[in-house]
């Protein structure tokens, strides 16, 4: 065989390797996993480089974000006690976040202070997640498996918030966490919750909404929300709230 044989072959091999790198979706726990995602709204563009699209026990979710002004004219922003960007990852199930690594200090909203970008300006942040949600306020568990969303969100001070979102998913199993499809079925069966469906029931009358059930101090938190349809009868709306517990025994 030539030696341009040879290079073509080369060539061709390094090609079904870029490809592969770039659409094939990788797990987190393959350091060297790059997701790319870019996003504009309104002059701003958002660029984002996350370290893969599923994630297993005992990986670690990389997020790193720029920002870029592409108007002419400044922007001014909420520089949201020095983070302008936040980042959060959220279950589609439940309503806890994931645990972010060094996170920013908290500070009060009165805190908070206005800056501006000029055009082509750029701002940067990057975080980084256990795959773990808080078991109550001393300790954290594995977050369950299920379908997560990147948060990714900017505060301009005349415009609507620029929001990203980018679906992931975890795959862990956690033996000492109780399923909270179990929790919810024990919840729907306590005489609390039967009593106060048997009242507030009647779909002709008020309108049944739920809330996403959330970890709070070892135990699965429910809620669910009866709205007289009659609006001019509002006193009558009311909640139901039931707790059951979330550590295996």
């Amino acid at each position: 065989m030539r030696k341009s044989s040879w290079i073509g072959i080369g060539f061709f091999v390094a090609g079904i390797a870029f490809l592969s790198f770039v659409y094939f979706p990788g797990s987190g726990s393959d350091s060297d996993i790059k997701e790319l995602y870019d996003f504009s709204s309104n002059g701003l563009t958002l660029n984002v480089v996350t370290n893969g699209e599923e994630f297993l026990e005992g990986d670690v979710i990389s997020i790193e974000t720029t920002l870029q002004n592409e108007l002419s004219a400044p922007v001014t922003y909420d520089e949201r006690c020095g983070e302008p960007i936040t980042i959060t990852v959220n279950a589609e199930m439940i309503g806890n976040e994931l645990i972010q690594k060094n996170p920013a200090a908290a500070c009060g909203e009165d805190e908070s202070k206005t800056a501006s970008m000029i055009s082509n300006e750029q701002l940067s942040k990057s975080a980084q997640f256990d795959l773990e949600i808080p078991l109550n306020e001393q300790e954290t568990t594995l977050a369950p498996s299920d379908q997560y969303t990147i948060n990714i969100t900017f505060y301009p001070t005349a415009q609507p918030a620029f929001t990203a979102e980018i679906p992931i998913v975890i795959k862990q199993q956690n033996t000492q966490l109780v399923n909270v499809n179990e929790a919810k079925k024990l919840a729907m069966q306590s005489y609390k919750a039967k009593i106060w469906f048997e009242i507030y029931r009647d779909t002709e009358r008020y309108l049944i909404s739920e809330e996403l059930p959330y970890l709070k101090d070892n135990e699965w938190v429910f809620t669910w929300h009866a709205m007289n349809i009659d609006q001019a009868n509002s006193s009558s709306d009311t909640e139901l709230i039931v707790k059951e517990g979330a550590r295996v025994e």
